[in-house]
């Protein structure tokens, strides 16, 4: 089941338009969907101990503390959650996200 798809009253708590539309922008391309298909249905603010965004896969990371938001996007068929500090700086949480099978790179 997705998470309810926030109305357009409630606020996301300060997630810059900027990032919400990179973050639509690349899962669109990435995907091969429409960026419109996508809805923003939640917003958390995060803050992870290192630079992979508490998302490391067994590569080396900086040791910061790093603050962003948990996005989490849906469509009809998919749910993927990112974390992200900004503007290109966004990691898939695959243990969450509902993602095709065949995609396998992020």
């Amino acid at each position: 089941m997705f998470p309810k798809v926030r109305s357009m009253n409630e606020p996301v708590e300060k997630l810059p338009p900027v990032v919400a539309d990179s973050l639509k922008r690349f899962t669109a391309a990435k995907f091969g969907i429409k960026p419109q298909t996508l809805q923003i249905a939640d917003v958390k603010q995060g803050g992870w101990s290192d630079g992979c965004l508490g998302l490391s896969e067994e590569e080396a990371c900086t040791m910061a503390l790093v603050s962003g938001w948990i996005v989490t996007l849906t469509n009809e068929q998919y749910c993927w959650v990112y974390h992200t500090a900004g503007v290109g700086n966004f990691r898939l949480n695959r243990g969450v996200s509902n993602v095709p099978d065949n995609f396998s790179n992020l």
